[in-house]
């Protein structure tokens, strides 16, 4: 029996779904498609000297996805657990973006944050392998520890490629980007990194999963792999920046 799952075909291949010891291939578990960018900046807020203008990413960077998926280990890889997907399609919880930031006054600052979009409501994800019925969203996936949080993603900045120093800084505590307005453009290589949750050691499921050998936890591992297909199913991601009231 051969079922899929979600738009990207996560393909359980079994012979009895609870009892079964056949081989279980995923394709892909979530593609977001491309993700979404919020920039708020060239909004006038009261007490900010002029706008925070412009935030322009490099080329092509704005059709990167965040992707929950298999791990390039899995592709074909004769175990159980395998995947029969393209590497273009395996995981990738790593985003980099050059951003250039035009029209930045002295004094401005503003903060930059990492969230994800939840289109669902109320869906409710009924199992195929004897599993509890239980809401299926992004949210649930998080409480559950399935994967971290967006809004915790860790995230590294490089100003290096500033012809002056000092004119940008970025402070990692509270995620404020602070200019001096001396320059034209400013510039800074994000690196934002998701990640999997703590039951599976931040470590995609894959590795948790492919040793087992019990037929009841495969089925018990397959439907957790269903579970959190059907919670990031039209989930999406945002990078906002809000601009810091002026305080001098």
């Amino acid at each position: 029996m051969k079922l899929v799952f979600g738009k990207k075909a996560l393909a359980l291949v079994t012979a009895a779904c609870a009892a079964s010891t056949s081989a279980v291939g995923f394709a892909a578990w979530y593609v977001s498609g491309p993700s979404e960018y919020s920039f708020s900046g060239n909004v006038q807020i009261e007490d900010v000297i002029g706008n925070i203008a412009n935030v322009e990413i490099g080329e092509g960077q704005e059709l990167q996805s965040v992707r929950y998926t298999a791990p390039e280990e899995a592709i074909n890889s004769g175990t159980w657990l395998y995947s029969d997907t393209d590497v273009e399609e395996c995981e990738n919880l790593t985003l980099v973006y050059n951003f250039t930031f035009t029209g930045v006054t002295s004094s401005s600052a503003f903060t930059m944050a990492v969230s994800a979009v939840d289109s669902k409501s109320g869906v409710m994800f009924e199992s195929q392998f004897g599993g509890a019925t239980r809401e299926a969203s992004y949210s649930a996936a998080v409480e559950a520890g399935y994967i971290v949080d967006a809004s915790e993603a860790s995230i590294e900045v490089d100003l290096s490629a500033n012809s002056e120093k000092g004119e940008i800084s970025y402070s990692t505590s509270d995620g404020v980007f602070s200019f001096s307005g001396a320059l034209e453009e400013y510039f800074a290589t994000v690196t934002i990194q998701f990640s999997w949750g703590e039951i599976f050691g931040y470590e995609n499921p894959y590795f948790t999963y492919v040793g087992l050998t019990d037929a009841e936890e495969r089925a018990a591992a397959a439907d957790t792999l269903d579970y959190i297909a059907a919670c990031l199913e039209g989930v999406t991601y945002s990078i906002t920046f809000e601009p810091i009231v002026n305080q001098g």
